[in-house]
């Protein structure tokens, strides 16, 4: 009953861009991404400054998640090998939404199931609740009130943005994975 409550306030307050269809030019466009301050999974501290030349792919997960975050990753990885060089051109991001158990070596044994060239993001609380709020992403714990587990609800959309860091558009579940890497590599060429 919780997770369908759940799933019914999520569906009746998502905002209108995120279940409208893929288009480059969305108004509003300019309110999702913005700064952050994360570790890598390699222990670095970085800001968006060190992707902003290439394009990125941006998916808010965890890796304890049993459906939605590997079926995402998989979808992108699958999308990025379809197009030719991608490492040259875009940077696939994780940012984790479960610091707790998402240490750097976690992730990075984790996202090298898709594709190594994935890097993972953690932080803080605070700086994890920022980036997730810049590009309004969803994500709730769930405690399991009989034991120490818990989970989280997630939204599931991957973000590309380009060289600058700013917003061209989203992918939904909906969109294949052909879709997909059309539409990247439309919007790579044409740069």
């Amino acid at each position: 009953m919780k997770t369908l409550m759940l799933v019914l306030f999520f569906y009746c307050f998502t905002p209108a861009w995120a279940a409208a269809p893929v288009d480059t030019n969305i108004a509003g466009a300019s309110l999702i991404g913005g700064a952050f301050n994360l570790i890598n999974n390699t222990g670095k501290q970085v800001t968006e400054r060190d992707y902003q030349d290439k394009y990125m792919l941006v998916f808010f997960g965890f890796t304890n998640c049993p459906s939605v975050c590997p079926l995402g990753l998989s979808r992108m990885a699958k999308a990025l090998k379809k197009i030719d060089n991608f490492e040259d051109k875009i940077t696939p991001l994780f940012i984790t939404v479960d610091p707790e158990r998402d240490t750097p070596e976690r992730m990075t044994l984790y996202l090298e199931q898709y594709h190594s060239y994935f890097v993972g993001l953690t932080g803080s609380d605070a700086q994890l609740e920022q980036v997730s709020t810049a590009y309004r992403a969803y994500s709730f714990k769930s405690q399991d009130p009989n034991s120490d587990s818990y989970s989280f609800d997630h939204s599931s959309m991957i973000y590309f943005m380009d060289k600058e860091g700013r917003y061209i558009t989203h992918f939904s579940n909906q969109i294949t994975v052909d879709e997909m890497s059309s539409i990247i590599r439309k919007n790579i060429e044409e740069k």
